[in-house]
């Protein structure tokens, strides 16, 4: 039998950056939405890329697709953005620096690396560095090049990334 290898995907699910980091790490503020959406648009324009900006509606439990010609998009009240691209590579390094460039492309300060379709690790942009927090116990994870946020920065009395990190 022959193993198939991991499928991994750039992810800014808004509402879950916007929610567990800025509220989980000191000092953290996430990029507006709509700052966001703009510079998406502009990367999937410039890369060329067939990746598609969505929102999500909770309520209705489903993806519309952002049409970027008619600028057509459900109200923000009841969505979020959401924006995913596949990676792939010979190697977890590969996939880390691939994802960094992305984020550095698109100009956003948080994205989450996904594994199989799970969350993986959040990364983070502060004081012009990047930083990852794990979305999975951390004896599972593989080897990061990226710096480990320092405990100091994460909030007092925060448990859902330390539940992790002390896995």
């Amino acid at each position: 039998m022959i193993n198939k290898p991991p499928e991994f995907c750039f992810s800014i699910s808004y509402i879950e950056l916007a929610a567990n980091l800025e509220t989980s790490i000191k000092g953290f503020k996430m990029l507006s939405e709509n700052k966001l959406e703009e510079r998406i648009v502009q990367y999937t324009i410039e890369a060329k890329t067939n990746d598609q900006l969505l929102f999500f509606e909770p309520e209705l439990e489903v993806n519309v697709k952002r049409d970027t010609y008619y600028h057509i998009r459900p109200p923000s009240e009841t969505s979020y953005l959401v924006f995913t691209q596949s990676i792939s590579g010979p190697s977890f390094t590969n996939v880390e620096n691939e994802c960094l460039s992305i984020a550095e492309s698109i100009g956003t300060n948080g994205f989450i690396l996904l594994k199989n379709k799970a969350p993986c690790v959040a990364f983070l942009k502060k004081d012009k560095r990047w930083y990852w927090l794990p979305l999975q116990p951390y004896s599972q994870l593989p080897v990061m090049q990226t710096e480990l946020l320092p405990f100091g920065e994460i909030n007092e009395g925060e448990e859902f990334f330390t539940t992790f990190l002390k896995t």
